[in-house]
């Protein structure tokens, strides 16, 4: 079998960049069991609506703020009930 070590380095590259671990101390209470309140597509359906909303690197940042533990909500309240005036307005409109 012949193996590609082109994809192999371009695989292993992308998991090396991904992987928020490089970049951050993440937070220990974030890897302590608990009750799931949604599921992972749900997560993943809601996240790509808030990267669209706010763009990429804001996004980026609120959810390395997040994995170092950081209360969020508390610390972007402003733009984050700015956020969520927008999706209302939006859905407003659409109905």
């Amino acid at each position: 079998m012949q193996i590609n070590s082109s994809a192999t380095s371009r695989a292993f590259a992308e998991a090396l960049v991904v992987n928020p671990y490089y970049a951050i101390n993440i937070a220990p209470k974030l890897a302590e069991p608990h009750l799931a309140t949604v599921t992972e597509q749900q997560w993943i359906e809601a996240n790509r609506k808030l990267l669209a909303q706010i763009g990429d690197e804001r996004y980026l940042r609120l959810l390395l703020d997040a994995l170092k533990g950081e209360d969020v909500a508390a610390m972007h309240e402003k733009e984050l009930a700015e956020i969520i005036a927008m999706e209302d307005s939006d859905r407003y409109r659409d109905a």
